[in-house]
């Protein structure tokens, strides 16, 4: 009678081991696909921050917004920079305080 326990120990741990090369990049991805601590889960709300008033980018974000409407998607706020570097930090610091003020 032949013993075959090397070649099934080899091939079960081959097996386990492309098991757990594939399982890898699927752990990964769910722990991606969680949302930031301050949002919650099935919320769909975006943000739109418009550097400045162009045709170009107004006609971007009304077809952004008919898009999000299919998708269920609300639209929280539009921020307009004016093209002002002043105006982006004032934003932004805003943006932050909004999401640490909510968390807290």
């Amino acid at each position: 009678m032949v013993n075959h326990w090397k070649t099934i120990v080899f091939w079960y741990t081959l097996l386990f081991t492309f098991y757990g090369s594939f399982q890898i990049p699927v752990g990964i991805a769910e722990e991606r696909s969680k949302p930031p601590g301050g949002t919650r889960t099935g919320e769909n709300t975006v943000i739109i921050i418009r550097s400045q008033e162009i045709a170009a980018y107004n006609e971007a974000i009304k077809g952004f917004e008919e898009g999000c409407k299919g998708e269920n998607i609300s639209i929280k706020a539009i921020y307009d920079l004016k093209g002002a570097a002043e105006e982006c930090k004032r934003v932004i610091h805003r943006l932050i305080w909004d999401r640490v003020g909510s968390s807290c």
